[in-house]
């Protein structure tokens, strides 16, 4: 039921993300909490566990710190949510999967369509597209 509801939550993020270039923050923070009491709560996850799978998104929070928003914060979050849901090594099965996705796609625009390297895509599809990908197939 968790795994629908991250399948849920990604495409609604990914339509904001396309529409607005911003992953809502306040959202994204719901349900990290959510996601979390119902780990702990029903299905009695320990704390450390859940913390631990939210650790792709932490590193990515540091990570758009030091580069000074290079990569968006809101990108660390996203990962927090997926990772409060699949756990550490499947959320980086799911970050690796976006990374190749977007640089596909980058390289794509890059070619074709003549942008620059500073043009700045929205990075939750390509997390929505691994995810459905991971759950499809693996």
């Amino acid at each position: 039921m968790l795994k629908i509801c991250l399948l849920l939550y990604l495409l609604t993020v990914s339509v904001i993300d396309i529409a607005k270039k911003e992953i809502p923050f306040w959202f994204s923070v719901f349900c990290i909490l959510a996601v979390s009491f119902t780990q702990i709560w029903y299905f009695h996850i320990a704390v450390v566990s859940l913390l631990h799978g939210m650790l792709t998104g932490l590193m990515l929070i540091i990570i758009s710190n030091i580069t000074k928003g290079a990569i968006g914060i809101g990108d660390g979050v996203l990962f927090a949510v997926i990772g409060s849901v699949l756990g550490f090594a499947d959320t980086l099965t799911v970050f690796a999967g976006s990374l190749l996705l977007s640089s596909v796609m980058a390289a794509v625009l890059f070619i074709f369509c003549h942008v620059g390297k500073k043009y700045r895509i929205p990075f939750a599809p390509f997390a929505c597209f691994a995810y459905g990908g991971m759950m499809l197939f693996g």
